[in-house]
């Protein structure tokens, strides 16, 4: 499916132009998705930009975003919108709101091409604000992205957002937290950070991974540093053991894609959204639930071979 969308608020003329030329390259097909230039990994599915079976909405019911006060002194806020698209910052940072809001559409299609299904909410929002850190999360819906006032002033500067390019920016968390808003909310968090994780770091950012049988290596273009496998059966998230669940995940999405295809891999991503298994959540995990996300979602499209492809990572047919 294609969709076509007016910008409802410019801040420049030469705002409209850049705008309408972002639209006529969507809509005529123009931009063209990267892939990872690294042997022995096909992470972006050969047939990732065909929109013809795509499955939109994934569900039967679309629902509408639930925006709530997550930051600090954003009593004043602006906002961007366009259609189905907003941007929320506190005020004094509306530059931020112009320059992303365009930059949403090719996200959201970017995808749905690569899941092969639409999101159930009714409108993209992302909801920046004023916070101590950095904090990145999806609830009900909409992706916040909390930042300190430093690093809000030095996005208006860089003209962070003006000048980003590519699907979502080119922006690693903005991806990654959209993704989110794709998912389900049965399915254990390791499988999904990893399913985003994998989209946002190999698919758009080219990081390579290297998933042995043992470890795993994570390159860029100077180094590989190597990681253990974290057992995805085991749900301790606490000491410091946070990130190689990400990376874990990302390696079991990795494999799978280069073992199977992405058409297969898009099959078990459309199970995932559109016939979610209720007994199952986000945390905790088990080598239990874990066997019945294995057999409900993939063994129809992948086999019963595929036990033996993710044993590595700690998921077994059947609970001990």
């Amino acid at each position: 499916m294609k969709r076509g969308y007016t910008r409802l608020r410019l801040v420049t003329p030469w705002g409209f132009v850049l705008w309408s030329l972002l639209l006529l390259a969507c809509n005529s097909g123009f931009i063209e998705y990267g892939t990872s230039s690294e042997p022995n990994q096909t992470p972006w599915p050969e047939d990732s930009t065909n929109n013809d079976d795509i499955i939109c909405p994934i569900t039967d019911t679309v629902v509408d975003p639930v925006v709530v006060q997550k930051f600090q002194d954003n009593e004043e806020e602006y906002e961007a919108h366009a259609e189905h698209y907003r941007v929320i910052v506190p005020a004094g940072y509306e530059q931020i709101a112009d320059d992303l809001l365009p930059i949403l559409p090719t996200c959201e299609t970017t995808i749905e091409n690569f899941l092969g299904y639409c999101r159930s909410w009714s409108e993209v929002i992302v909801h920046i604000g004023l916070y101590t850190s950095q904090k990145s999360k999806v609830e009900d819906g909409v992706v916040y992205l909390g930042r300190t006032a430093h690093t809000l002033s030095n996005w208006i500067e860089r003209d962070y957002w003006g000048q980003a390019t590519g699907p979502c920016g080119g922006d690693n968390t903005l991806a990654h937290e959209t993704v989110h808003t794709f998912q389900t909310a049965h399915a254990p968090a390791w499988l999904k950070e990893g399913q985003a994780e994998y989209l946002a770091a190999v698919v758009l950012a080219e990081t390579h991974y290297q998933c042995d049988e043992n470890d795993m290596a994570i390159c860029n273009d100077a180094e590989c540093t190597t990681y253990p496998y974290w057992d995805l059966s085991d749900n301790n998230w606490q000491g410091g053991n946070k990130h190689l669940y990400y990376k874990t995940g990302t390696c079991f999405w990795q494999l799978l894609t280069d073992e199977y295809g992405g058409e297969k891999i898009r099959n078990v991503a459309r199970s995932l959204a559109a016939s979610p298994l209720e007994a199952v959540g986000n945390f905790p995990f088990s080598a239990e639930t874990n066997a019945l996300i294995i057999n409900h979602h993939f063994i129809p499209y992948l086999g019963d071979d595929v036990w033996e492809k993710i044993a590595r990572f700690g998921i077994e047919p059947s609970s001990p």
